[in-house]
């Protein structure tokens, strides 16, 4: 298990120096997110007419309570669009803050112990670095179709952002997976 600790610490770093690479480096993000024409009213907006932190769905017809005119007002406003869903935090926070790279190195480094233990338990068909790698990538594109593409689909959210995602993700455990299948060994497993 030394070798899973020391292959999620190397994680934690690919995973940080790679999202810098990605987000501030490459244009990718950029290219799949659009912006507000003025985001400090769209703030105050939110500040006077949300309760808070939480995610918010428009049109919500989710309450159970509403009368059936009102819920016809909303399906018919749900087909005209605009639809979104959006994350609010209420409290803000201080951008690219160390505890957020702590906890995003944290988020890594247990991630790939968690995958370091799967190629260990699969080290019967995961032998050579070639297949650890393999399966790694497997479960990085399984996950990244599984989640990212589903935001399209069941939240209809606008496609190309969640491509970029899943673009993302899968590089990301891509460069992760190079030190796993090189550094985790399956005769661990014994």
């Amino acid at each position: 298990m030394k070798r899973v600790a020391i292959a999620a610490a190397l994680s934690g770093v690919i995973g940080l120096v790679w999202g810098f690479a990605w987000w501030v480096g490459l244009p990718f993000a950029n290219m799949t997110m659009e912006r507000f024409d003025d985001d400090l009213a769209v703030a105050e907006f939110m500040r006077a007419h949300t309760a808070g932190t939480g995610v918010y769905y428009f049109p919500n017809m989710e309450d159970p309570n509403l009368p059936p005119e009102r819920v016809e007002q909303l399906i018919a406003a749900h087909r005209a669009g605009p639809i979104g869903q959006v994350f609010l935090r209420a409290e803000g926070a201080e951008p690219m803050s160390p505890l957020t790279f702590l906890w995003g190195f944290l988020h890594f480094a247990i991630s790939a112990a968690m995958m370091g233990a799967l190629v260990l338990v699969m080290a019967p068909v995961a032998r050579c670095r070639k297949r650890r790698f393999a399966l790694v990538m497997f479960v990085a594109t399984f996950a990244a179709v599984y989640h990212d593409l589903g935001a399209p689909i069941w939240f209809l959210h606008p496609w190309p952002y969640w491509i970029m995602m899943a673009a993302y993700h899968v590089t990301t455990w891509g460069f992760i997976g190079l030190a796993i299948a090189l550094i985790v060994k399956p005769d661990e497993a014994a």
